[in-house]
Order: C-alpha cells, then sequence, then structure tokens
C-alpha cells in the first residue's frame, strides 16, 4: 500500500467487503476518469513474496467490479476464478502456504472468517499516508467513514 501513495485513491479490501469496494473503487475511478488497478497485498516483511490467497482476493474483487478487464490480466484472472470454482475460497485459502502456516498456529477459523465473501457491505478503508506511530516505527493511517486510525506496517 505504501508503494501506492500517490494515486488518486487508495482503498483496502478483501473478499469480506469485496462489493463495497467495489462499488467505490468504480464510483471514483468513473468520477475521476482514471483505471481501477487492484494489486494483490503480499507479504509486508518480503514484498516480492505474492501469496495465493492475495490472488484470489484480488480475482473476488475483480470479478465484483462491473468494469472491463485488461488484456493482460484475462489469463490469470480465469486461472484464479477457475481455482475458486474448483474447491472453493476457504479451502484454496487453507491450502496456500501462507494459510497452512495459520492452520499450524491454530488460525483455522481466522482463515474461515477471511473466506467469506461480503461479510462487510458497507466498509472502506481508505489510505491517508504514512505516519510514525507514538512507540516507534511507521504506520499507516487509514480512515473508515469519518474515523481516522493508525495501523503498524
Amino acid at each position: 500500500m505504501v508503494d501506492c501513495l500517490g494515486a488518486s485513491s487508495i482503498l483496502v479490501g478483501t473478499t469480506i467487503n469485496a462489493t463495497a469496494v467495489a462499488r467505490q473503487a468504480a464510483a471514483l475511478a468513473r468520477d475521476a476518469e482514471v483505471p481501477v488497478v487492484i494489486i494483490p497485498a503480499g507479504l509486508a516483511t518480503n514484498p516480492a513474496m505474492l501469496e495465493e490467497e492475495d490472488w484470489l482476493g484480488a480475482v473476488v474483487l475483480a470479478a465484483s467490479m462491473d468494469i472491463p478487464l485488461s488484456p493482460a490480466s484475462e489469463a490469470s484472472f480465469e486461472h484464479f476464478q477457475q481455482l475458486i470454482r474448483s474447491s472453493g475460497l476457504y479451502k484454496r485459502f487453507l491450502r496456500s502456504p501462507h494459510g497452512e502456516r495459520l492452520v499450524r498456529l491454530g488460525f483455522t477459523d481466522d482463515i474461515r472468517l477471511c473466506a467469506q465473501v461480503d461479510l462487510i457491505r458497507d466498509t472502506v478503508p481508505i489510505l491517508e499516508e504514512v505516519v510514525p506511530l507514538p512507540h516507534g516505527g511507521r504506520g499507516l493511517r487509514l480512515r473508515r467513514g469519518n474515523m481516522p486510525y493508525a495501523t503498524p506496517l
């Protein structure tokens, strides 16, 4: 997300708020006459490592939008759509390398929660800026509606 600073808007979304993000992203893009770019999150400690569940979440977001895909994205989009159709999000999340680590750590219920689509129908966090945190380090200032908050990077 930090690499996206400077974009006209940076929305934070995944499967659980897919339709809300899709609706807001499409409206912002239409109003500003800019494209929507969906970027799978990756791992903060290793940005080069993109996890399968990040790509699956990006595909769920893209599928929720009523806008055309870039031709360069169509093959990847269809590949991940097929994975979702064949075994469902929950099983795909569980089978990913990151999911397997989370299962070993006892977070299976968290994976089940994250694999739901549109659990949250009206909340779209928006990245505002990178800020210093009171006890050291840097964080992201996000806004949900009228409520700003900061989270560590």
